[in-house]
């Protein structure tokens, strides 16, 4: 790790550097659950807009069996405060196609929808640490007699190692509910995440790290052990986009490949403006003591001045 440091240093002393990211504690933006269910959040609060696209792929040629899933998803976030903010997300188009032996099917719906509250509760200028609570809302077409939900609490954690290098790392607890007649289905997937952010530059982030989702199958605790990387690029003031894949190994997930892409803009996460009605009025300046008075002498007039010219002697 010191050898680690000491080549950032070097190369940050090499390389032309200015420290005004529009995003500080950003992950990888990626995950298998139900809408935003199980995603990493932000740990430092930013407004901010984004469109998404996401496909995973399913390969099972033993059995001739694969799924080809699509994504549209728009999410955001809106803080209120310095450390307090909210998040939403929809999927807005969700495409699945099914391949087996003998039956070739497609399906359109609309995903679910997510909101969020997240609360920085410690910020120091190296780390951020941020616990939040989600709900998923039942909006998805996708099943026929049956409606998702659920809810997810978690926290968010961002550490900058140095100016070049961030550890972001997150525990989440989703809680998936899918009500279907009088029965209620309940899944629960504790997930670990961490990664390393490595941004050289104001305009480029490359990130790597892994994501293991545990669950409550009798027959296998892990879901799944995922490597997964993203490039982010911020080519001009808060525009960016990024491409980023995982891929799931070590579990019962059956997804081989989760790729996706997305684009938006990040806005500066600044308090609202005082009202006009109530402007804040100005420190007074600090006003010097006046000099002590020194008394004055007297002035005399030569003797040979006449008293109607005063400044004759002066001339």
């Amino acid at each position: 790790m010191r050898a680690l440091l000491l080549l950032l240093s070097f190369a940050s002393a090499s390389v032309a550097f200015a420290d005004d990211r529009p995003e500080v504690g950003a992950p990888t933006r990626l995950s298998l659950g139900l809408g935003e269910l199980g995603e990493q959040p932000e740990a430092v609060p930013a407004s901010r807009v984004l469109a998404s696209a996401k496909a995973a792929l399913l390969v099972d040629r033993p059995d001739f069996f694969g799924t080809i899933a699509i994504s549209a998803r728009i999410r955001g976030s809106y803080v209120l405060a310095e450390t307090l903010w909210l998040s939403f997300g929809i999927e807005a188009f969700e495409m699945r196609n099914v391949i087996n032996a003998s039956v070739v099917q497609t399906q359109y719906a609309l995903g679910p929808m997510t909101t969020g509250v997240h609360w920085n509760v410690l910020r120091t200028p190296s780390f951020s640490l941020s616990p939040y609570l989600r709900i998923l809302w039942p909006t998805s077409t996708a099943y026929t007699f049956a409606r998702p939900f659920g809810l997810e609490l978690g926290a968010s954690a961002s550490y900058e190692i140095h100016r070049m290098l961030s550890w972001i790392s997150g525990l989440m607890l989703p809680l998936e509910l899918v009500g279907l007649g009088a029965r209620m289905h309940a899944r629960f997937f504790p997930t670990l995440a961490t990664e390393l952010a490595f941004h050289p530059a104001r305009w480029f982030d490359l990130l790597a790290g892994i994501e293991i989702k545990f669950g409550t199958d009798p027959s296998a605790g892990v879901e799944y052990f995922a490597p997964k990387a993203a490039l982010r690029f911020y080519p001009a003031k808060g525009f960016v986009f990024d491409i980023k894949g995982m891929f799931p190994m070590l579990g019962l997930e059956r997804n081989d490949y989760v790729l996706s892409g997305s684009i938006g803009w990040v806005f500066d996460a600044t308090l609202p403006a005082a009202p006009a009605s109530a402007p804040m009025a100005p420190a007074p300046l600090p006003v010097a003591p006046a000099p002590a008075a020194t008394p004055e002498e007297p002035t005399t007039l030569p003797a040979s001045a006449p008293a109607s010219e005063p400044f004759a002697a002066i001339r």
